[in-house]
């Protein structure tokens, strides 16, 4: 691994860093596919986490939700899947952020319920907005390992780039209106006030992508079997940590480097969700 440099700060702390870091890249794909009437399905995968969901719904609310897990970090993450039935009876919404008027993100696992959040809005947009295509779209994070504090973020949709940061640390310091922004404190509540309904689930994407991207810092493989406690996690942020059920989480995930072959990612979904 080269030097980082002094300013960058590691999120978890000390721990066990990763060999190779600055020579590869995060990837997180997001597939979402609204064909079929009343249905949208979606992947997702990145270096820690794989999942399908599939959402019904109906002129004004979901009908039904299920997800399925391919790859997870944690022991206890999986029934997160069963939690997302709460999203069962919620009126659909342009605003992905509208879910968190009724239901706690805390009591559910935060990848499963940002992209179930995103996925009622896109069954709202496929309702009222003739223009949006009935077919699949891929939305795709990429943000390059980098050992100094600066480095960019991009958020790709069908290849064409939607939205990007240039980011000093975790400071967006480009372009506005983010300029000034921290790229995961605060950003959520400033989208809210700022952008419209497509940037904001365009920043939702792109925020929660460099969240997740830090763990890259760290061998997270050779923390597989320890407490997820001691791995990073922290009580009660999430489905997997709440009470005893953290008490007893362990890692579990298989880690898989995206850097070389973005092709490879979303093969899991030729299982299709029953």
């Amino acid at each position: 691994m080269g030097k980082l440099h002094e300013s960058v700060v590691l999120p978890l702390g000390p721990g066990p860093l990763k060999a190779d870091y600055g020579e590869g890249c995060f990837r997180r794909h997001l597939r979402l596919d609204n064909s079929a009437d009343g249905v949208i399905d979606a992947q997702l995968e990145d270096d820690y986490h794989a999942f399908a969901i599939r959402l019904n719904y109906d002129e004004t609310q979901v009908t039904d939700i299920t997800a399925e897990w391919h790859r997870h970090p944690t022991s206890t993450c999986p029934g997160s899947a069963l939690a997302l039935k709460e999203f069962i009876g919620l009126p659909l919404s342009s605003n992905n952020l509208a879910p968190r008027r009724q239901l706690k993100q805390r009591l559910h696992c935060t990848h499963l319920y940002d992209i179930a959040s995103i996925m009622q809005a896109y069954a709202y947009w496929t309702l009222h907005d003739a223009s949006l295509p009935r077919s699949s779209t891929l939305l795709a994070v990429e943000i390059k390992d980098s050992l100094s504090p600066l480095r960019t973020a991009t958020l790709k949709q069908d290849g064409s780039t939607v939205l990007e940061w240039q980011l000093d640390g975790a400071q967006i310091t480009a372009p506005e209106p983010y300029t000034g922004q921290h790229a995961i404190f605060g950003l959520t509540d400033w989208g809210r006030k700022n952008l419209d309904d497509v940037e904001l689930m365009h920043c939702s994407l792109l925020r929660m992508g460099c969240f997740v991207s830090m763990a890259r810092y760290y061998d997270m493989q050779s923390m597989v079997g320890n407490p997820s406690l001691e791995s990073g996690n922290t009580q009660d942020s999430c489905f997997a940590m709440q009470g005893e059920r953290a008490q007893q989480s362990v890692r579990v995930g298989l880690t898989v480097d995206h850097s070389e072959h973005p092709e490879r990612m979303l093969q899991f979904a030729q299982a299709k969700l029953s």
